[in-house]
């Protein structure tokens, strides 16, 4: 009787931790990529509801990007794990005071939906701004 009393506890402490995780994978994104905003535009693509771009890149600061043009841009993020990011009118519209170039980002992704260029073209799911 102990040991099916012993195994229905184990049973159960299993299954509550089986959903539990659960719960936290559906609550979490795949890809988070942190870094500066070097330049927002509007995207080029047909989804009326992903509007804007920004091109975010990792390990450099504000004077890196200023004054840059497009092509300059672009050959620092290849260098520096840059990624373009398609953002829905409502993340651009929530955040748009704090959404320009140089401010410091946490973008959260899918993982799966990265286009082939370079830098890689990704759909955003979150955006949160660094606090200085």
């Amino acid at each position: 009787m102990k040991r099916v009393i012993v195994f229905i506890l184990v049973l159960l402490f299993v299954t509550l931790s089986a959903c539990k995780q659960n719960e936290n994978r559906t609550n979490s994104y795949d890809e988070e990529h942190e870094g500066i905003i070097a330049r927002i535009t509007e995207s080029d693509a047909d989804d009326e509801e992903f509007k804007y771009r920004i091109l975010v890149i990792s390990n450099v600061d504000i004077n890196d990007v200023i004054g840059k043009t497009e092509d300059e841009l672009i050959e620092l993020a290849q260098e520096n794990d840059g990624a373009h990011y398609d953002i829905s009118d409502d993340m651009y519209d929530q955040d748009r005071i704090e959404l320009n170039q140089g401010v410091k980002v946490n973008v959260y992704w899918g993982g799966d939906d990265e286009g082939e260029s370079d830098p890689p073209v990704r759909r955003a799911e979150k955006i949160s701004v660094i606090p200085k």
